[in-house]
């Protein structure tokens, strides 16, 4: 059986090389440069990821539902309905039904398109005016705007404050990426599980405030999903 080229495994979930890279878009597109377009590398829950960079064979690996469940355990206390990554295609069809209903369609696109343009004009204008001040902190920057654009695409108009959403998930994500290699220092872990906590129900609180009026911004996911019956739970469980 031929072995799939990749670097060495470093035994922390590649974070030291997707830091180093400045995320991992710009990681996988590095792993590709060096070694083809199938490559295997360590993610967080595991040290055999594999990204295909390749037409024909994403085509071949599209119906592919099934995905190892260890590699989201680090989620696991995050969702409440069953992670969506590793559910059975019998319950995640569906699901994917209703939500390709929203993102795919130019009709979808275009509804979003002024509100995301509008996103990312405010973000060029501030590095316009931080013109000189030094280097802009791009990594950071974008991963922010993705996910501002994130919020409006899925809550739709429903978020009151969205930047203190992208920073409530910031928070989550980071503290429950980090319990897996990141060793527990006594002396701030009660005050971090603590924050966490707090930003986690923030999240579910603020998806549960758009869900109630979800009626009112048809062109958002969360009010498609509430129309195709998902339960609370599972809609906020992306969330």
């Amino acid at each position: 059986m031929p072995v799939i080229p990749g670097p060495p495994v470093r035994g922390d979930g590649g974070l030291h090389d997707i830091a180093t890279a400045g995320g991992l878009h710009a990681y996988q597109l590095r792993l590709h440069a060096e070694y083809g377009p199938v490559v295997r590398f360590e993610l967080p829950g595991t040290d055999s990821a594999v990204s295909i960079a390749d037409p024909v064979l994403l085509e071949a690996t599209a119906g592919v539902n099934k995905r190892p469940e260890e590699l989201f355990e680090f989620l696991a206390p995050l969702c409440e309905a069953g992670n969506l990554q590793t559910l059975p295609a019998d319950e995640h069809t569906p699901w994917r039904r209703a939500v390709l209903s929203v993102l795919a369609g130019r009709r979808s696109h275009e509804a979003h398109f002024p509100g995301l343009t509008a996103l990312a004009g405010r973000l060029a204008n501030r590095w316009a005016k931080q013109a000189g001040e030094g280097p802009v902190e791009l990594q950071k920057d974008l991963s922010a705007l993705s996910l501002r654009m994130i919020c409006q695409y899925a809550l739709g108009n429903g978020v009151h404050d969205p930047d203190k959403v992208v920073t409530a998930f910031e928070v989550v994500l980071t503290e429950y990426l980090g319990r897996q290699y990141q060793p527990a220092d006594p002396g701030t872990e009660e005050q971090r599980r603590k924050r966490a906590q707090e930003a986690l129900t923030y999240l579910r609180a603020t998806v549960n405030d758009v869900l109630a009026s979800a009626r009112q911004d048809g062109n958002a996911l969360a009010a498609t999903l509430v129309a195709a019956g998902m339960s609370p739970a599972r809609v906020r469980t992306p969330y």
